[in-house]
């Protein structure tokens, strides 16, 4: 992984006699005001693209970019936007790059692989409606500009500081697995559409959909975007490089919970809704423990 991101490349440089034992916040490299800036822009982006996808479920003819149906597959996609919005948001307000920088390889990933899906499928979109070239739009620019600022916050000098809350073995085990999880079935999502999309708990293109192969590769998407923002918590396994990451995971499992509640009724039976009731349930205990785990901001 790269050393800008994991961290870990300065924690084990030798200090020179009469050095301080542990550096502190103020010596990491303070968070690009570009980078601070995409951070907020992104966040405002997918906080307000969820909104019509969790609260007018069955009305994304109208609010949407997209047809969208059932109203539980929509709902499930605004939860995801929320939950990553709150993770970008908290990066942006982050002390320096550090402790912001968890989000931003899963941001660069998700947005990018989405590009694919969008453009394999574009006669699906409501092509009439603003909404839909507001999309197009977004998903284009994002990357190359969050690419470049990437570049940018490189060049800020500064000095990681060691590890001072790390996180329990249970958590950063918890982070492995939910990290695997997603990318793997996420990439499976994408690359083997239909097989994958056999196993999911609901019919993601019941007959009469507008589009034939969209859902399954945008929800390989999400779910390679979100695992990778897991991993990357996991990889740093510190309390304070990771503040963006549990209230999301948290508000995450809430908001699929409140997903199925609303529209529940067209799941399957069996084994595959099962693991996505237990999903939930696991990633919102993991997202809780971080939260009510997590010590106080110091220095």
């Amino acid at each position: 992984m790269d050393r800008s991101l994991s961290g870990r490349g300065c924690d084990n440089i030798p200090k020179a006699p009469g050095a301080p034992l542990s550096t502190r916040s103020h010596d990491a490299p303070p968070l690009h005001p570009g980078m601070r800036a995409v951070l907020y822009m992104a966040a405002a982006f997918v906080l307000i693209a969820g909104l019509p996808l969790y609260v007018f479920s069955t009305e994304t003819a109208t609010y949407f970019a997209w047809t969208i149906d059932p109203p539980l597959t929509a709902a499930t996609l605004g939860a995801c936007y929320w939950a990553a919005g709150l993770a970008e948001w908290n990066s942006a307000r982050a002390r320096n790059w550090t402790e912001g920088r968890v989000a931003v390889l899963g941001v660069l990933a998700f947005t990018t692989l989405t590009n694919l899906p969008t453009f394999q499928n574009i006669d699906s979109y409501n092509l009439g409606k603003w909404q839909a070239w507001v999309w197009i739009a977004t998903y284009l620019a994002v990357p190359p500009l969050l690419g470049w600022m990437w570049v940018q916050q490189r060049k800020v000098p500064g000095t990681d500081p060691e590890k001072t809350a790390p996180l329990p073995s249970f958590l950063v085990g918890g982070l492995g697995v939910v990290a695997f999880v997603f990318l793997s079935y996420g990439l499976a999502l994408m690359l083997l559409p239909q097989q994958a999309g056999a196993l999911w708990p609901w019919t993601l293109n019941p007959e009469g959909s507008t589009y034939k192969s969209f859902t399954e590769p945008y929800f390989g998407c999400w779910l390679v975007g979100l695992g990778l923002v897991v991993a990357q918590a996991a990889w740093e396994a510190d309390y304070h490089r990771n503040r963006p990451v549990f209230a999301p995971l948290l508000l995450l499992g809430i908001l699929q919970g409140g997903a199925l509640w609303r529209y529940g009724e067209v799941l399957h039976g069996g084994l595959s809704a099962a693991i996505w009731i237990g999903g939930i349930v696991f990633i919102s205990v993991l997202g809780a423990a971080g939260v009510l785990l997590s010590p106080q901001k110091t220095g």
